[in-house]
């Protein structure tokens, strides 16, 4: 069976992806042209963690993302396995011994501003 992978697109996604995780990356797609202020340093990353850089176009890019949204970066990663709950529910339990926890939970989010927006909303 082949392996399974899936696409982490959005500069600050890609960003984490590479710092928190970089060998789970296979290779980082950036869109063609020159880099920008935002795409240079996330080429570098990259680079520095071993991760090729390959370069696509826009709609490439989106085909892969499955959204029109990509921000110009596109990271394949190999899936990992879920953790489950239960990591999760220990976590709290431990937390709230401290603190009463905040769990926000978020599915099918598209655009990263919406992302903004639900953290703003809870904070409030």
């Amino acid at each position: 069976m082949a392996a399974e992978y899936q696409h982490v697109f959005g500069i600050h996604a890609v960003e984490a992806l590479l710092r928190e995780h970089p060998s789970t990356v296979e290779n980082l797609w950036l869109k063609e042209g020159a880099l920008n202020r935002r795409l240079a340093p996330l080429a570098e990353t990259a680079r520095a963690v071993g991760v090729p850089v390959r370069r696509a176009p826009p709609e490439d890019l989106e085909r892969m993302a499955g959204v029109p949204r990509h921000q110009g970066a596109v990271a394949r990663v190999w899936q990992r396995e879920l953790a489950g709950e239960k990591p999760l529910l220990e976590y709290l339990a431990k937390v709230q011994k401290e603190r009463t926890p905040l769990l926000l939970v978020l599915e099918g989010l598209d655009d990263p501003r919406n992302l903004g927006a639900c953290l703003r909303s809870a904070e409030g």
